[in-house]
Parts: C-alpha cells; sequence; structure tokens
C-alpha cells in the first residue's frame, strides 16, 4: 500500500506537466500572436520539447491558421531535434489536405534540413552525400543512369 501512495504524487506531476504542455499547444493556437510567441518559447524551452505533442495537435487540429502556428513552432524547435522535427513534418505533410499549409510543411521540413546540413559543416547548406566520382574508362555496373528500369 506504501508504494500506491508514493506513485499518486508522481501521476499528478505527470499529468500537471501534460495539461501545461497542452495549455500552452492552445495558447499557441489562439487568436493573440503575442501570446502565441511566448507560447512557442515556453515550449522550445522545455528540455526535451515536445514534438510529439505538437505533432499530435497538428494532426487533430481543423483550423488552418492554427496548424500554420504548430509548423512555425515545430521548426523552431528543428534546431534542437531536427530529426524528431522532421518526421513529424512528414507525418504532416501525408495528413494535409490544404494546399497552403501543405507547401508550408514542406518548407519548414526543408529548413530544418538546411539547419543539419549546416550544422554538419555542409556550408552553403547544399546536398550534404559526397558527390559520386566516375573513373577514367571503368563502366559503372547497375543502372545507367537517366534510366529507371529495364531497356523496352
Amino acid at each position: 500500500m506504501g508504494a500506491k501512495k508514493a506513485k499518486e504524487p508522481v501521476d499528478k506531476a505527470v499529468a500537471d506537466i501534460n495539461r501545461a504542455t497542452n495549455r500552452l499547444i492552445d495558447l499557441l493556437t489562439g487568436q493573440d500572436e503575442s501570446i502565441g510567441s511566448r507560447a512557442v518559447a515556453a515550449l522550445a524551452a522545455l528540455d526535451p520539447p515536445p514534438i510529439w505533442a505538437l505533432s499530435d495537435a497538428l494532426l487533430k487540429e481543423p483550423d488552418a491558421t492554427s496548424r500554420l502556428g504548430i509548423i512555425r513552432a515545430l521548426t523552431g524547435m528543428g534546431v534542437v531535434e531536427p530529426f524528431r522535427v522532421v518526421i513529424a513534418l512528414s507525418e504532416a505533410v501525408k495528413a494535409e489536405k490544404d494546399l497552403e499549409v501543405k507547401k508550408a510543411t514542406f518548407d519548414a521540413m526543408v529548413s530544418v534540413r538546411m539547419k543539419i546540413v549546416d550544422a554538419r559543416g555542409g556550408g552553403t547548406g547544399g546536398d550534404a552525400r559526397p558527390t559520386p566520382r566516375r573513373r577514367s574508362g571503368k563502366k559503372t555496373p547497375g543502372i545507367p543512369i537517366g534510366r529507371a528500369g529495364p531497356a523496352r
């Protein structure tokens, strides 16, 4: 019985954290831009940032303007958690029907990817993959460049 009583305060504290995170997300998607900006800063200050909670809110939010606000918040968190943010945004792209929001989501993914490239020392933000080099006089095995399948 002693373990049950010790667990209750922890459960209550976790529930309080979840309620506070959800309240900040609600403030983020509200009409007041200054409150939304402060909510974004508060969410980004959490360690780890609540990317999955924002992702869930993005998928469930019916209002396009609010979804754009959540996308901006996720993009800002891309500095700290770029891979999780890109995963969350890619799920949103699949579900999004509004073309403006879909475009904003793609733009956000590109922005976060550029941060990853820059962090790896990619410099100009170009492709981080090494450029394939061909040896003169030798053919490369496999599918020739420019063809996706067998010859017809």
